[in-house]
C-alpha cells in the first residue's frame, strides 16, 4: 500500500465541523473560527457554542503530562 493510500485511511472520516453542518437545520448558520478573539465573540449573538480542544500528537512513551496546560500556537 502506497503512502498516499495509508494517509487516506488514516485521515478518512467525518470531522466535528462536517458532522455539525450535516446535522443541524439547513437554515442554521454554522460559524467556524479557529481562534476567535473577545471582540468577535462579543459582537455576535450566538445561541450555542461547540468548543473542541485537542492535544499535540505524541507517542505512548512520552504522552503523559503532569500539567493541564494547553499549548498556544500563536507566536
Amino acid at each position: 500500500m502506497g503512502k498516499s493510500q495509508r494517509e487516506k485511511r488514516r485521515f478518512s472520516g467525518t470531522s466535528i465541523l462536517g458532522a455539525t453542518k450535516s446535522t443541524v437545520d439547513k437554515d442554521t448558520d454554522v460559524v467556524y473560527v479557529e481562534d476567535p478573539d473577545d471582540e468577535f465573540i462579543g459582537s455576535n449573538n450566538f445561541n450555542y457554542t461547540i468548543v473542541v480542544v485537542g492535544e499535540h500528537p505524541y507517542t505512548e512513551a512520552a504522552g503523559d503530562s503532569d500539567t493541564l496546560t494547553i499549548a498556544h500556537s500563536k507566536a
